[in-house]
């Protein structure tokens, strides 16, 4: 079985296609359903923001195009070969190697993106609440995190904010700085929402407002940072008085056209929805008119010190990549050396009942005890030369050779001889 990765990525994917594969919350769940009904897929993980939409799957062959399909039709577009060029797949260790790029945020439009990881992680506990995660993606994941902290540790990589939302606000700040007495609307309060509202309230601004589609959440955080609250149902209706507009939403369910700004364009709108939510037209009315990929070309000074710290990012990164390999080798002999530890202790017992008749309470607890004692120590030996051998790449011979040698496949046939 191998990793394999399906990715439509903002490196060779436009966002007019990007946000075509982009998954809602349920609609995420409801493909890791039918990759594991439909594809017969034990072990899954989905992950999709709005500059990638990527597939993470233990198989023993790719399955690009069926997944490609499947996406397809949860989308409700019509599959066709014009998509194919926007796929690309990754196997074995390329796959372990880019999952890892992703997390740590190099893989990223924004270099060192500092909500991919989370993002990365929300979709893992998805993956795990559904059933699909079983030992590899469990230990991958792990490996990941724990990656990701001594990157966070021992570089300054993920040192100063590049993000989409913070790049949105320096965008939003620019921009209030040529006017005064502005008015600004933040549509959508979900994460990237939330950090946006969490950058601007460090600044002392006035005439800030919120709007979300759940009013109990817009209300509890305009009243955190002192902002106002407009009603969802409503905020169309005021669009045109706004100066500034930054859109968090998806264009699947809320798009912003022409006719919602009564024809009277705000100075700058931010659309950060993926799909996007706001009209291309609406640039025709004079506004400035900003989208995921206008934002991802920002921060050139954060990303220069980043750049400085890749070096020693891809080295942490290949000393846990070769620590994960060692553990999935290991995979090979573990049942070997369950099974040797079964046949030996099948030996202990059958050798302890011989001599039980012949012994008093005390002397079988130490009879037990002496003999558990060898079978550990007997069992360290084949333990420390198969890890060995896997270093050499070597460890399914020597696997072989041990059930040869201790007839593991056949577990009836020392038992059998010890009867006799």
């Amino acid at each position: 079985m191998n990793l394999y990765t399906v990715s439509i990525a903002h490196h060779n994917v436009a966002i007019e296609n990007r946000e075509k594969f982009k998954l809602s919350t349920l609609e995420n769940e409801r493909m890791v359903l039918h990759v594991k009904e439909i594809l017969n897929l034990e072990e899954c993980i989905i992950l999709s923001t709005c500059n990638r939409t990527e597939v993470y799957y233990l198989n023993n062959k790719p399955l690009t195009l069926e997944i490609l399909k499947l996406l397809c039709t949860i989308k409700c577009i019509t599959y066709s070969e014009q998509y194919l060029p926007l796929v690309k797949s990754y196997e074995g260790d390329e796959a372990i190697q880019h999952i890892f790029n992703v997390g740590m945020g190099l893989d990223s439009l924004i270099l060192g993106d500092l909500q991919i990881y989370g993002q990365l992680k929300d979709a893992y506990q998805k993956a795990a609440d559904l059933g699909m995660c079983g030992a590899y993606l469990h230990r991958i994941m792990h490996v990941i995190f724990h990656t990701h902290k001594r990157v966070s540790n021992e570089t300054l990589f993920l040192k100063g904010a590049t993000s989409n939302a913070y790049n949105a606000v320096k965008i939003l700040l620019g921009e209030l700085s040529k006017t005064i007495g502005s008015k600004v609307l933040i549509v959508g309060l979900g994460e990237m929402g939330q950090s946006i509202c969490k950058y601007l309230s460090e600044f002392d601004l006035q005439n800030i407002w919120v709007t979300n589609r759940s009013m109990s959440k817009a209300r509890m955080i305009s009243k955190n940072y002192g902002f106002n609250a407009i009603d969802f149902g409503l905020h169309k209706q005021k669009l045109h008085k706004f100066d500034f507009i930054i859109s968090c939403i998806d264009g699947e369910s809320t798009q912003y056209k022409i006719t919602h700004f009564n024809h009277v364009p705000p100075k700058c709108i931010i659309d950060l929805g993926a799909p996007r939510s706001v009209c291309s037209q609406v640039e025709r009315l004079g506004a400035k008119l900003y989208n995921i990929d206008d934002i991802g070309l920002l921060s050139k000074e954060a990303i220069s010190q980043k750049k400085k710290e890749i070096n020693t990012v891809q080295q942490i990164i290949h000393e846990e990549v070769e620590q994960f390999k060692l553990w999935q080798q290991s995979q090979v002999f573990s049942p070997t050396i369950h099974q040797l530890k079964q046949q030996l202790e099948t030996i202990r017992l059958s050798s302890l009942a011989t001599f039980k008749k012949d012994l008093n309470q005390d002397e079988i607890t130490a009879a037990e005890k002496v003999s558990m004692h060898l079978l550990n120590k007997i069992i360290q030996v084949p333990v420390v030369k198969l890890k060995q051998a896997c270093l050499r790449g070597e460890s399914e011979e020597l696997s072989q050779a041990l059930q040869e040698l201790f007839t593991l496949e056949q577990p009836q046939a020392i038992s059998s001889q010890l009867n006799n």
